[in-house]
Parts: C-alpha cells; sequence; structure tokens
C-alpha cells in the first residue's frame, strides 16, 4: 500500500494493482480502479509523482500516468531488473530517500549479489541474506547499504534520515539456542543484522551481544512482521509522533515504539500495542501508511486467503488542527553513507587470547571469543553433513597453532561457569569450544556440568550441540548426558514451552553424535524408569533390543503423549500391558483435549467398548438434521423455462456463492460448466448436501474451542496460531492454547440445506445463470 502526495491510495493483491479512489470526500473509498491486472506479487508500491513503482520478483516495475490521464494504465516499464526469485522471502517494500534513491527490502530468498552492486561506495561489497538495496532515481545504478536480514517486509525513514525494519522470526526453530525473535532494527549502514541461512526452514542467527551486529531495538517474540511507518504528522499527540510503527500478520497487532536518540542510534523501548481486534475478528495487517495530508494512519489487511480491506485510524481531537509537514527534514549535506557504523580492527589469535585471559569484564572477554572466531573464519553454517554442524563448527577449523589452540583450550575450560548457563559468556565459551572440537576430558566435563534438573530446556540443547562436536572421552559424565536427552522434553512440555518441527531434528542429530562417540549412552538412557513420552523422536534412535524397556517406561506417563509415542507403545508393549495403559490414557483423554484425534485410533483398535463408543462418536461429524423432502417437493413445480440468468447471477451473490467459489480466494471448486457435469436433480442436492462428495482439497478444519465449534478452511498455521476462513468471507484467529482439539471431518465449509428458503423462481433464476458458467 502506498499513498500519493494528494491522497491517491493504492494497494496490491494476488495479480492487481488497484487505486482506491473517494469521490464524495467523505473518507471511505467508494471505487476501486484497477490499474494493471497481471501483477506478480507485488509486494511494494510507491508513487513517483503521478507514476507508481511496483516491486515484484523479477524486477521494478514503472507504471506511468500518460497525458491527459489521472491514473497509471497501461503496460509497466522495467525500471530495475531483479533476480527473480524469493516468493514470500523475496523483495517486498520500497521507499524514497532525502536523497531521491530508491531504498527495497528485499528478504533472504531475493538472492541479491555482487552483481547488484555497481557502485564503488558500497557499504556491503558482498552481500549475505536480506539486504537494503539502494538503486539511483534513474534506475541504472545500486548498492547494497545492509544485509543479515530474515524478510524484512518494510523500511521507513525518520525526520534524521535513519533508516528502520522489523524482521521476521526463525518460525521453525522456537526453544532452539539461536531462536530469533521478531526483532525492529535501527539499520546500521555497512552492518550485518544477524541472519545467516537462506530460505524458511532452515537458520541461524548471529548472536545480537557480537560486536559485529547490530543492535536490536526492540524483540516482539513469534509473528510475521509486515508493515513499517514513522508517524512523521501533527495529528496524532506528540507522543506518536516521529515514533515507529511495526505491524505483525500472525498475530493481528500494531505496535509503537517511540525513537528516542541514543548516542549514535535509539533507545531500546518497550513496544506498545496500539491496535488489535477484539475476540477472534481475523485482522490480518499486512502494511501501513500515513496519509501526508489528513496524518491519518492506514491499515491494510489481508494475504494468504484472508479477506483484504483498508481500514482508517484518525484522532479526533488532533485532525482539525493537523496541518501537512514536509516529507523530509534532514540537512542538505545528508547522506545515507554517514550512518555508516565501523568494527574494530582484528586481533591476531595471540592478542585474542591475551585479551581473554586478562579480562575480568564479561563484555570484554565475549569480544576476545569473537576476534577468535573470526580467525577460525567465522562460525559455519555448512548443514551438508548434520543439521547442528549450522552454528558449532569452524568455517577454518585447524586456523589455530597447535600451542594456541592447547592454551585456548586451558584457558576457556577454566573459564566456563557451569552455575551461570544462561550467561552469554558461558555460551560463547561453550562454542568455541565447540569449534575447537576440544577433545579433553576437562572440557567434556566442564560442559556436562551445566545439565541439571533444574537448567533450562534451551540452555540444555546448546550445550548438547556443543558436546556433539567434542570427541573427547566423556565415561565420567554419560548419567549426565543421558538424562540431559531425556529430560529435555519432559523440560519443555513442564513448562508449557512450544517448538516447532527443527527442535526434534537438531536434538537427534546431536544424540546420533553421542551415540558414535559413547554407544553405551543407549544402555544408560533404556535403563531409565520414567520415560516422558516427548522423546520419541530420540527413543527410535536408540537400538532395538532397548524399545521394550522404553516403551514400559513411558506407559505410565499422564504428560507428552502423541501419535508417535502412541504407535512406539502399540508396537513394543506386551499384550498385558496394554490394559493398564488404557487406564492411564482414559485419563489423558479428560485432562488433554487436543490429544484426543491421536487417542481415537488407540482406543478403536485396543479399547473396550465404551471406549470404541467414545471414538466413534468423536469422529462422527455434526450432522445438520435437515428434511430436504420439502426442497424436493418445491423443485418438481419450479418453471424452469422461466429462469432469467441475469436474476439469477444476483441470486448467486445473494448466497453467498461468489465468495467461495470466484476468484484465486476461493474456499470451493470453480463452477465453470458445473451444469454439463451434473445433472439438474443432483448439482441441486450436492448445493444442499455439500458434504455427500468432497474433494480433499476442500475438506474443512473443524476447531473446538471452550466458546464453540468453528468449521472453516485453515488459511495458516503454526505451533501459536492458527486462521481459518469461513464461508462468510470472514477469518477467524485462534491461540494454541485456546485450541481444545483439531480436526479434518469429511465436510464442507459450505453450510448444508442453504436453498431450503430459495423460491421457486430463485432455483429457476439461479439454474439458469449456472448453466451459464
Amino acid at each position: 500500500m502506498t499513498i500519493s502526495e494528494d491522497g491517491k491510495v493504492a494497494v496490491s493483491g494476488p495479480g492487481y494493482i488497484k487505486v482506491l479512489l473517494d469521490t464524495d470526500k467523505d473518507g471511505v473509498a467508494d471505487h476501486a480502479e484497477v490499474v494493471f491486472n497481471r501483477a506478480r506479487n507485488p509486494h511494494g508500491l510507491l508513487w513517483n509523482g503521478n507514476d507508481l513503482l511496483s516491486v515484484q520478483p523479477q524486477g521494478i516495475f514503472l507504471h506511468r500516468t500518460q497525458p491527459g490521464q489521472t491514473l497509471p494504465g497501461g503496460d509497466p516499464e522495467l525500471f530495475y531488473k531483479l533476480p527473480g526469485g524469493g516468493g514470500e522471502h523475496g523483495p517486498h517494500g520500497i521507499r524514497r530517500g532525502p536523497d531521491g534513491w530508491f531504498y527495497v527490502a528485499c528478504g533472504n530468498n531475493t538472492n541479491i549479489s555482487k552483481g547488484n552492486i555497481t557502485t564503488a561506495t558500497s557499504p556491503i561489497t558482498d552481500p549475505s541474506q536480506g539486504t537494503i538495496l539502494r538503486i539511483s532515481p534513474d534506475g541504472k545504478q545500486s548498492e547494497v547499504i545492509a544485509h543479515g536480514f530474515r524478510n524484512q517486509y518494510d523500511l521507513a525513514f525518520n525526520q534524521h534520515g535513519h533508516l528502520f525494519t522489523f524482521d521476521s522470526d526463525g518460525e521453525r526453530d522456537h526453544q532452539l539456542p539461536w531462536y530469533s525473535y521478531c526483532r525492529v532494527f535501527h539499520i546500521r549502514v555497512g552492518g550485518h543484522h544477524g541472519w545467516l541461512l537462506p530460505g524458511h526452514q532452515r537458520s541461524f542467527n548471529r548472536p545480537p551481544y557480537f560486536f559485529d551486529s547490530a543492535t536490536r531495538l526492540n524483540e516482539i517474540d513469534r509473528g510475521s512482521p509486515t508493515g513499517v511507518e514513522v508517524y512523521r504528522h501533527t495529528q496524532f499527540p506528540e507522543h506518536y509522533q516521529d515514533g515507529l510503527f511495526f505491524a505483525c500478520w500472525t498475530y493481528g497487532r500494531v505496535y509503537f515504539s517511540p525513537l528516542t536518540p541514543k548516542g549514535d542510534s535509539y533507545e531500546s523501548h518497550d513496544h506498545e500495542t496500539f491496535l488489535e481486534p477484539v475476540g477472534n475478528l481475523g485482522f490480518a495487517p499486512s502494511d501501513l501508511a500515513v496519509h501526508p495530508l489528513t496524518g491519518d494512519l492506514y491499515v491494510s489487511v489481508g494475504g494468504r486467503g484472508t479477506r483484504g480491506a483498508v481500514y482508517r485510524v484518525s484522532y479526533p481531537n488532533g485532525r482539525k488542527a493537523a496541518k501537512p509537514i514536509a516529507l523530509y527534514e534532514t540537512p542538505r549535506d545528508w547522506s545515507i553513507h554517514k550512518d555508516r557504523i565501523t568494527a574494530p580492527a582484528p586481533l591476531s589469535p595471540d592478542q585474542a587470547l591475551t585479551l581473554f585471559e586478562k579480562a575480568k569484564d564479561p563484555s570484554t572477554r565475549l569480544n576476545a571469543i569473537r576476534h577468535l572466531m573470526l580467525t577460525m573464519g567465522d562460525i559455519s553454517t555448512n548443514e551438508a553433513r548434520r543439521r547442528i554442524d549450522a552454528g558449532y563448527t569452524a568455517n577454518k577449523p585447524d586456523a589455530l597453532a597447535l600451542e594456541l589452540r592447547q592454551k585456548a583450550l586451558s584457558l576457556l575450560t577454566m573459564a566456563f561457569d557451569p552455575q551461570n548457563p544462561g550467561h552469554p559468556q558461558q555460551y560463547e565459551i561453550a562454542r568455541l569450544l565447540a569449534m575447537l572440537k576440544a577433545d579433553t576430558s576437562a572440557a567434556i566435563e566442564r560442559l556436562a556440568s551445566a545439565l541439571s534438573p533444574s537448567s533450562h530446556p534451551t540452555h540444555d540443547a546448546h550445550y548438547l550441540f556443543c558436546l556433539s562436536q567434542m570427541p573427547g572421552p566423556r565415561e565420567s559424565v554419560r548419567d549426565k548426558i543421558a538424562n540431559g536427552f531425556l529430560g529435555i522434553d519432559r523440560k519443555i512440555e513442564e513448562r508449557k514451552l512450544l517448538t516447532d518441527r527443527n527442535w526434534s531434528v537438531n536434538l537427534r542429530d546431536a544424540l546420533k553424535a553421542q551415540l558414535g562417540f559413547d554407544p553405551e549412552t543407549a544402555t544408560r538412557m533404556a535403563q531409565a524408569k520414567n520415560i516422558s513420552p516427548a522423546s520419541i523422536q530420540l527413543l527410535t534412535l536408540l537400538p532395538e533390543e532397548n524399545r521394550k524397556s522404553m516403551a514400559q517406561a513411558m506407559a505410565s506417563s499422564m504428560k507428552g503423549w502423541n501419535r508417535e509415542a502412541l504407535g512406539f507403545v502399540e508396537k513394543h508393549l506386551p499384550p498385558s500391558a496394554i490394559p493398564p495403559l488404557l487406564i492411564t490414557l482414559r485419563d489423558v483423554w479428560k485432562s488433554e483435549r487436543h490429544l484426543r484425534p491421536d487417542l481415537i485410533g488407540f482406543f478403536s483398535r485396543h479399547g473396550n467398548e465404551k471406549d470404541r463408543k467414545v471414538a466413534l462418536e468423536f469422529q462422527r461429524p455434526p450432522t445438520s438434521k435437515i428434511d430436504l423432502t420439502p426442497f424436493a417437493q418445491k423443485m418438481k413445480i419450479v418453471d424452469w423455462e422461466k429462469g432469467d440468468s441475469i436474476k439469477g447471477q444476483a441470486t448467486y451473490a445473494r448466497y453467498g456463492c461468489t465468495t467461495c467459489h470466484s476468484g484465486n480466494r476461493r474456499l470451493g471448486p470453480s463452477l465453470s460448466n458445473i451444469a454439463k457435469r451434473f445433472s439438474r436433480d443432483d448439482l441441486f442436492r450436492h448445493i444442499n448436501e455439500p458434504d455427500l462428495s468432497l474433494s480433499d482439497l476442500y475438506k474443512a478444519t473443524q476447531i473446538t474451542t471452550a466458546e464453540g465449534v468453528y468449521v472453516g478452511m485453515k488459511v495458516y498455521s503454526s505451533e501459536a496460531q492458527t486462521i481459518l476462513e469461513t464461508g462468510s468471507n470472514e477469518t477467524i484467529r485462534f491461540s494454541r492454547h485456546d485450541i481444545l482439539s483439531e480436526q479434518t471431518p469429511n465436510r464442507s465449509p459450505m453450510p448444508a440445506g442453504l436453498l431450503l428458503g430459495a423460491s421457486t423462481q430463485e432455483l429457476a433464476d439461479l439454474y439458469a445463470y449456472l448453466r451459464d458458467l
């Protein structure tokens, strides 16, 4: 979304770019003019005078307004060529800077490279991951001013000419040691902002406390960052003026944070929730913009099949007094290059070790550790062999001479404090020991001592990953390591923490490495008296002969059950152990309602008659209990020859058919040629009984909460949130903790008995229209 200096609002969506027009000047758009209908993922828009720039994967396009016209039209010109990839992690927002150059937010799949650098002054010469691309006003020159982002959708300048953005988290890595929250950045020119891998499935994020990582102004936990806007107007109260608004699509919120200068950057403030929906209303903000004339804040919503709209937020007491302000008030000698940061001079390995040895404060020691890592070619992100190698190995593992390596191992081992495992200094000492492939029993024992019954599972994961790179003897700490693996998922369960798919993948890699170093770890794990079913992903790595005892140790657990654990105990428990397990699982059915879809199969195969009845009732979809006999009688008296196709189109819209069966966002199949594929009687029967013959593509998701049962098409799901789109063109948002159960019954989101109240003339008109499709 973008707003021109004279107030024209342009928006984009799947395949189109539109301008919203308020012809009666009442503040509400009453007409949308399509200016281009063949756009491909136009994630960024910017008015350039009367012309419009659109950012698409293959390039930035210029949509010209021809002489005598008021809006852009016709085929656009290629203004700047982009590599052509990225999808949702491709190129996004675009802004014009105080210098007249264009600044583009490019996600980590855009593939910006050295080939996009044509200036001799580019702050970044070897771009990595997401970038901020700077393009000359004529589109002929470009450079990269910052990099190391994951998927920043937007960016904005404040009055001082400083840039800000809101970058996304690694949603698949929750609770892993390198998990990175959604982050607000003052974009540091020449700086790396932490992200080190492409794509959305793989991730490793450079810690923010390294001297060569850009400082984060704010962290917002999980989410999907979208629009960013600095409020450069006078309508809103002074508190908001020149402050930062930023939006989260996943949680349906618009946040605000003031921008208070501090040194050469800004203070870190707790963010405020400025705007969020009430209840389960589907509100998915995709962009923000401030109207340059009125100062109203515009919020566009939509994306991923959710309903699109634009909201206008104003401050009533300030609107009358609001005056337009200049877009920029920056000094005439402003240059983006003046905001460039500089890194400290590199240290030799000997200098870095001396600094570490003499330093008393953790910050200086962290800097010394970082210099040593850089001497070793930096932290590797190579996952070719194992996922856990990314973040815990060195690009140049043999860079240190033998004498220096031995000195480093000794100093680091002595400095490690297992009583404070969450401190950054301890984290990085352990990481550096892993990068050095420390093979001394002293180092391994020291790190294993950080694993305890009370330690946090994220810290446990970090030290287990470090130990997986250290090939030395470990018999003396076998029990600690075995208990660390067995206890980590129980800790996750007890703390009610969220994890995602990469959690078990990385833990499995670490356990494989441990078993390679010390195969007897498997025997020790199998001897455990109580094993959480949540550990099932690890247990399947252990030898077959250990699995019977592990299944028995798991059978009495009340927490942590899942489909894989149920299958494991079903396979490995003796028949005599099944009845006691059923007693446990009946209690689990009552206390853990979200597990019921996984329990019904076990009950059906092994339960008594009551268990099987419970499972059968749970699987039976709700029935509409609609008597279709009167409708069948009505069909017999319809005069089909009097059907009017034009009136039928109105009937089609009135019953909501357009919502689900038209356009790119349809929830049901296309109805083209439908009257040729079905007889008339069959067609109307299927309309009233949509569950009769249902394609897997259009099966609904049924979510049960304490407030009721909801049915719709799932358009987004994560470990934290699920969004359903219903057949009424609305979206409903659910927090994971509110969902009691989630099923995919053989049920359509289309309501049964839709046409029971239709008149005979409406039926004739509707059929005439359907025959024309």
